[in-house]
This record gives structure tokens, C-alpha cells and sequence, in this order.
């Protein structure tokens, strides 16, 4: 070994100091007959390699998983049906169906994993039971990915009572991932566990007289259907689940024609928020119409600041106990919580739920507000008579406000109070003017637009939560500055693009909106555009949430960044986004990136996560506080004093400068890194476990110069031995790393001696003399930590 230091109870005993530990390398070198040995065997292994391959030409590819093609009924279980008879669960993609299958289970299975659907042809596939009711308890997640068409669904399960194939989900989570235009009906009991319904386009139902899952609570992500189906005639519903959660999701229920059906919800019914696309939430309704259809769930409940439309055929248009024909009911035990003037059916002072929107028919997009009553339920707005159809300026009033027709429809020059605000989308350009300021008290607007509508007024929401809408695709713009201090909610009906290409798309923040003084929470589910000074920081509180996207149009800070959204800089030049203001946290796992030049600013004492694939070509510096990449960013990151960057990501050139901290991993892990430049009073971090445990680790792809401070934090194991810190693949420019804080009751040291590698020895202290008198450190440091 060479270029090593030694450590003594803190203090650095450096290569020069006197009693320096000296040390060398070797290299054993084979002989000539070992080389000639393993030349030969090498030979004879390709040769053989080669005549495998030459025999293999022409033969057909082994097909793993099931292998019988032609329609029928299989035996599931029997190994004859399956590639090398191996019981595998998996249909892929290599198999063309020619016709639909059942496959039958004569006795109980556990899965050992996960079961996939991945084959050709427009063919479905039935598992049930045979001799009797069975179950099927998964070991893994189900995937329906079937590319052949919309017929080729899966159905588990069967109505014939000695046919039934109950779903065991094992005690864990499962993600039933289903193709868009595809269905997975599940006909029988499904229990202990929870389900997530996954894919963007595909459903899950459960559906007939034997479809239930009354101990089960379901997450319905993006796009995603749940589908209570109570359409078999007859079928009177049943207790479906024990909670949904929608997460920009869809729940469904479908009635019939011979019986009124209630499908129930013994729990919670909850919007919530979905990843980077936004979008709201759907419950619909499809009664027969002959029959009544309704749901009964135990409470409405919202996450992250969700927004739901309830619609359906007739929805709420008569009361549940009269059970009128092709009408829709929405009830739940706990009622939720209404704003408004309390006005009884048919006023415009009528209460509503400001994070909801509603419809008549199954195909509505949220076309008004939504009320609540014990006896009909969930009821969309009658946009005849329950709301106002103007704006009186000055005025004070719980009206419900709905304006429609081009121009300006309202202006208000003095401060004007509403309960609510509608704009209902125009052919032509629809204006809300003024100068003044119009108090929400709901907090419930939506803004509709075919053309542009713009809202020119200030709005203010008191303490209420400003819930904005707006549609997707048109221009609406917001230019009045908004104040209130519940924070505000951004959504759109429909999920935004990827790509926030168009400027067309989403609703524009502009004007006199830079000088917004509202505090609270920013969430946002639609598509954004915000100029300077528009999110809280500073003196305002109140940290960012996308879940859709958020443009800035300049400079923009703000406190900490949460969600899975998009992030980006609008147009090309230079622009600068700072985060972490008032010390505040974030986690954010969405994807920062720019038309132009965006440099990311980190201030504050607080920690920003961030753990998407960042593409932002601008700067990274570090200010203050702690930026941990567990994701990636492309740009060059400079810390400064104070500052700390973290993470087990990858990251671009690191530049860590006097005063600055580097702390590789997530409490432990490893820090991928450009190259890397460590300046005399920098600070390493570092968190070591066991020689064969996960410890901290900077992997440097290019230069390292070393140089700074070493702290070390022991975990659980640390021992004596050797710990790779960093790797690194370019040059060394080893300036010395100095001991910070170090455990007690070891002597370190620091070998920079093998090419490409920073090692830290850990010798028990009782030992050190007796090493050094043997002069024999390396003896000892047989364990390496890589």
C-alpha cells in the first residue's frame, strides 16, 4: 500500500509525520505453463459453445408458461399444459390464442409470484373452479396486457356454485395493471388484502351476484376504472369493498333492468390526487332504465386536495326512498360538509361542496356544482334555478353565481361577495372586469372556456380554500391578484398532456396576479402558468403540490416542492427557480426540465427530496439546508457554506466548496457523481454499517480532487476493517482528507494507494501499536467494504 494515512484517536498522522506506517504492493504473476492451461481450456469451452449454437439452428424457441393455443377447457394445474411442465402463471406474449379458453382449478393454488396475461389474439381466458369452490391466493401482482384486442379479458371466477374461485391477495398489496381498453372481472369473493387498479385505460370489476370484497380497500389510479357491475338481471348489489381511493381514478356502478341494486362501500369514498398528468376524479352512475341504481358508501373523504365529479343518469333528481326508475342515487352515512347560505332546493343561496362537480348524465363533464341531502343524496346544481345570473358590484351575498355570454359579464370595482362562481364557456371571449375585489366565500370557481375567458377582478377566498377549475385546452387566464389564507387548489376535468407543449393548454396566472398575497398550500392537478411572485415565500406561507404541471413564465421562488408532476421553465433564456424559502421541506418526485436555461436555487435550513429524472440544463447550487438527489439531475451542482448535498441518485460535476457538506446515500447508499472537487474546509459525511452491510459511498465518474473533512456516523455493525468511501475513474488529486467526527475506540486511516478507490482503514485501537511494530497494516485489513 502507498499514499496512506493513519489516524489516531482523531489525530492525522500524515505520510511525512514521524512513525508513518510505509507499506508496499504486489503482484503475483501466473506462470507460463497456468497461462497456457487456461488458454487451452478457454479454447475447448468456445469450442463447444460454438457447436451448441450450430445444433440450436432451426430449432424453435422454448416457449415458457402456458403453451395450448387452441380454444377450450384446460386443466390449470396439470404440468402438461405448461412449457417444460412447469407451473408458472405466465401467459406471454409468444403465444397466439386461436380461441377462448377455460381453465379450470381443481384444487387450491398459491402462486409463487406474479401472474401475466401477455398473449396474442382476441381471444378471453375464464379461471374457475372445478369439483367444487376454490381459491386462488396470489404471490405476486396480475397483468392484463393483452395486445390482440378489446375481447381479450381475463374473468376469475364463475356464478355456478362449485365453480367459484375465490382471490386470497395473500395479506399484501397487489396492482392489478390492466391495458386501456381491457377488463379483468373478478365474479367471486376477493379478501385479505388491499388492490391497486393500475394500467390508465383498463378496468377491474367486480361484478354479479358473487362478486364481492367487503374486507378489501382499493387505490384506482390515473385513468384507471372500478367497476361495480350489478348488471346481470336481478342482482340487487352487494357490499362491493371496503374503501376506495381515487387517485385521478374512475369508480363506476351499473345497474339493471329487472331489480333496483344497491352496491355498497362499508368505508371511506376519497379523492385524491394521481403523479404527473393531474386530472380529477370520476363516480359515475348508469341505471337501467327501468330500475334504480345507487351507491351507499360510509363517508366522503379528500387527499391531497382531490377534486370528484359525481354524475349519472338523473343523478339526485329524485329522493333514494323513492327508488324512481332510471334515476341515480349517491349516499353516505357520514354526510359531508357543505359552505354556503343553507337555501333550500330550487334557491341560489343553497349550500354546495366546493371541491366537487357534478352532471345529469354519464357522459357530463362538470358541468355545475354539486349539494348534498339526506334524502336524495348527491345533486348536481339545477343551473336554471339555483344559481344567480349576475354580479350586483358591492354587493354582500350567499348566491350561487352563474354568468354566461360573451364580453364582460360582471365587473366589480368595489368589494363584492358571492358564495360560489361559474363561467360558463363562451363561443367568444368572456370577461370578468374590474378593479375591486370578489370574496369567494366557498372558495368553489370554475371557469369555462372556448374561446378565453379572463378573470381581471382580485379574488379573495377569507379562510376557505380557493378551488379553481378550468378547462383543458382553452385559454383561461386569471390577471387579479388573490388573497385568503387556505391556500388555493388548480384542477382540470381531463388529465393535461405530458408534454405541456401547447401555451394553449391549461389556464395562464399573469398581470396584476405577481402580487398575490395568499397563504397556504398551492396544489395543483391541471396545467399552470405562474409569473414572479406568485406562489407564497418569504413572508407568505404555504409549500407547492403538483400532481399536474407547473410552468414559470420568469424567476420564480417558492418554499418546499411536493408531488409527481411536471416542472418546467416556459419559453427559452435564462430563468432561475428557488425553493426551500422559510426553511421549509419538499419531496418532490416529478420532473424538473426547460426550454431554456433553468438553474435550480436550494436556500433555506430545510430538506428538498428530489427523486425524479430532472433534465434542467441550468446550475445547481446549494445555498443552505439539504438537497437530496435520490433521482437524477444533469446539471453541474455547486454547495456552498452551509449547504449539503445528499442522496443515492446521480448527479452531474460536483463542485463542495469551503463550508459546504457532501452526505452520500439515503441513510445509507450510494452518490453517483460527474467529477468531483472538494475544497480544503469541505465537509464528507458518511454513514458505515458492517464490512457486508450498506454503507454511504461516492462513485465519481471523471476527477476527484480530495481534499476536506471526514465525518463519520456509525451504525449498527460498524467495525473494524476497510470501507471503499469513493471510486472514482479519472485522475487523483489528493490534497488529504483531515478526521472530523469519528466513533470512539478506533485508529482510521486513509489509503489513497489503489488506483480508482478512497479507502478508509478502521483498525481496533488496542492493536495499532502492535500493527505498527509489525508494520504490517495490511495484514490486518483482509475486509474491504465496497
Amino acid at each position: 500500500m502507498r499514499n496512506m494515512s493513519i489516524v489516531n484517536k482523531g489525530r492525522l498522522l500524515s505520510p511525512e509525520a514521524p512513525g508513518r506506517i510505509g507499506g508496499s504492493s504486489s503482484i503475483t504473476s501466473q506462470t507460463k505453463k497456468e497461462k497456457d492451461m487456461k488458454t487451452k481450456s478457454s479454447g475447448f469451452m468456445a469450442a463447444l459453445l460454438a457447436i451448441a449454437g450450430l445444433l440450436a439452428i432451426g430449432a424453435p424457441a422454448a416457449q415458457a408458461g402456458w403453451i395450448q393455443t387452441v380454444g377450450g377447457t384446460y386443466d390449470y394445474l396439470s404440468t402438461a399444459n405448461w412449457d417444460s411442465g412447469t407451473i408458472n402463471d405466465d401467459f406471454p406474449a409468444t403465444l397466439t390464442l386461436a380461441g377462448s379458453q377455460t381453465l379450470t382449478f381443481g384444487a387450491n393454488r398459491t402462486t409463487p409470484g406474479a401472474m401475466d396475461f401477455l398473449y396474442g389474439g382476441n381471444y378471453a381466458i375464464q379461471l374457475r373452479g372445478e369439483g367444487g369452490n376454490r381459491t386462488l391466493t396470489l404471490g405476486g401482482d396480475v397483468t392484463l396486457d393483452t395486445p390482440g384486442g378489446s375481447s381479450a379479458n381475463l374473468t376469475i371466477g364463475s356464478t355456478t356454485d362449485g365453480q367459484y374461485l375465490d382471490v386470497n391477495l395473500g395479506g399484501a398489496t397487489r396492482t392489478f395493471t390492466v391495458r386501456s381498453g381491457r377488463a379483468i372481472d373478478l365474479r367471486n369473493t376477493v379478501s385479505n388484502g388491499s388492490m391497486i387498479v393500475a394500467g390508465n385505460g383498463g378496468v377491474v370489476r367486480i361484478s354479479q351476484v358473487t362478486g364481492s370484497a367487503p374486507t378489501v380497500d382499493f387505490t384506482v389510479e390515473q385513468g384507471s376504472r372500478l367497476d361495480f357491475d350489478s348488471t346481470t338481471a336481478g342482482v340487487t348489489g352487494l357490499t362491493r369493498a371496503k374503501s376506495v381511493t381515487l387517485q385521478a381514478g374512475n369508480l363506476t356502478v351499473r345497474g339493471n333492468n329487472t331489480a333496483n341494486s344497491v352496491d355498497t362501500v362499508t368505508g371511506a369514498v376519497t379523492a385524491g390526487a394521481y403523479a404527473n398528468l393531474g386530472g380529477i376524479n370520476y363516480v359515475t352512475l348508469t341505471p337501467n332504465s327501468a330500475r334504480n341504481t345507487r351507491l351507499s358508501a360510509g363517508s366522503l373523504a379528500r387527499a391531497n386536495g382531490g377534486v370528484v365529479l359525481f354524475r349519472g343518469t338523473n343523478l339526485g333528481a329524485n329522493t333514494i326512498a323513492s327508488q324512481t326508475a332510471n334515476n341515480a342515487n349517491i349516499e353516505f352515512t357520514t354526510a359531508p360538509t357543505l359552505v354556503g347560505g343553507g337555501g333550500g332546493a330550487g334557491s341560489t343561496t343553497i349550500s354546495i361542496l366546493p371541491w366537487a362537480l357534478g352532471g345529469t348524465t354519464t357522459s357530463d363533464a362538470g358541468s355545475t356544482f354539486v349539494t348534498y341531502t339526506a334524502a336524495n343524496g348527491v345533486r348536481p346544481l339545477d343551473t336554471t334555478t339555483e344559481y344567480a345570473t349576475s354580479i350586483t358590484d358591492g354587493s354582500s351575498t350567499t348566491n350561487n353565481v352563474r354568468l354566461s355570454g360573451g364580453g364582460t359579464v360582471a365587473t366589480i370595482d368595489n368589494a363584492t361577495t358571492i358564495n360560489s362562481l361559474y363561467v360558463v364557456a363562451n363561443a367568444s371571449a368572456t370577461n370578468v372586469n374590474g378593479s375591486g375585489t370578489l370574496t369567494v366565500t366557498s372558495g368553489a370557481v370554475f371557469i369555462g372556456a372556448n374561446a378565453t375567458t379572463t378573470i381581471n377582478a382580485n379574488l379573495n377566498f377569507g379562510t376557505a380554500q380557493g378551488v379553481i377549475g378550468f378547462t383543458r385546452g382553452k385559454n383561461s387566464t386569471l390577471n387579479g391578484a388573490v388573497s385568503g389564507s387556505g391556500g388555493l387548489v388548480f384542477y382540470q376535468p381531463t388529465d393535461q398532456p405530458a408534454t405541456m407543449g401547447s401555451s394553449g393548454t391549461g389556464m395562464t396566472i399573469s398581470g396584476n396576479a405577481g402580487s398575490s398575497t395568499y397563504t397556504g398550500d398551492t396544489i395543483i392537478h391541471g396545467r399552470i402558468k405562474v409569473p414572479t411572485g406568485f406562489l407564497p415565500s418569504g413572508s407568505r406561507t404555504g409549500d407547492v403540490y403538483v400532481y399536474g404541471g407547473l410552468v414559470f413564465g420568469g424567476t420564480a421562488t417558492i418554499n418546499g416542492l411536493y408531488g409527481d408532476g411536471l416542472v418546467r421553465r416556459e419559453n427559452s433564456g435564462a430563468a432561475t427557480l428557488t425553493i426551500g424559502d422559510n426553511n421549509a421541506n419538499g419531496d418532490f418526485g416529478g420532473v424538473i426540465y426547460d426550454f431554456g436555461a433553468l438553474s435550480l436555487v436550494k436556500t433555506g435550513n430545510g430538506t428538498q427530496i428530489l427523486s425524479g429524472e430532472n433534465t434542467y440544463t441550468g446550475a445547481t447550487t446549494i445555498n443552505a439546508g439539504k438537497l437530496q438527489v435520490d433521482g437524477s439531475i444533469t446539471s453541474a451542482v455547486t454547495v456552498n457554506s452551509t449547504g449539503t448535498l445528499g442522496g443515492s441518485g446521480t448527479v452531474g460535476n460536483v463542485t463542495v466548496n469551503d463550508g459546504g457538506h457532501l452526505a452520500p446515500g439515503s441513510s445509507p447508499g450510494t452518490l453517483n457523481t460527474g467529477t468531483l472537487v472538494l475544497s480544503a474546509a469541505s465537509v464528507l459525511d458518511f454513514e458505515l454499517a458492517s464490512l457486508t452491510g450498506p454503507s454511504d459511498k461516492i462513485a465519481v465518474t471523471g476527477d476527484l480532487t480530495l481534499d476536506g473533512v471526514l465525518n463519520v456516523t456509525a451504525l449498527t455493525g460498524f467495525q473494524a476493517g476497510q470501507y471503499t468511501l469513493l471510486t472514482y475513474t479519472g485522475s487523483l488529486t489528493d490534497n488529504g482528507l483531515s478526521p472530523g467526527t469519528m466513533p470512539g475506540a478506533f485508529t482510521y486511516g486513509i489509503d489513497t494507494g489503489t488506483s480508482g478507490s478512497v479507502i478508509l482503514n478502521v483498525i481496533p485501537e488496542p492493536a495499532t501499536m502492535a500493527i505498527l511494530a509489525l508494520g504490517g497494516l495490511g495484514v490486518l485489513m483482509r475486509k474491504r467494504r465496497t
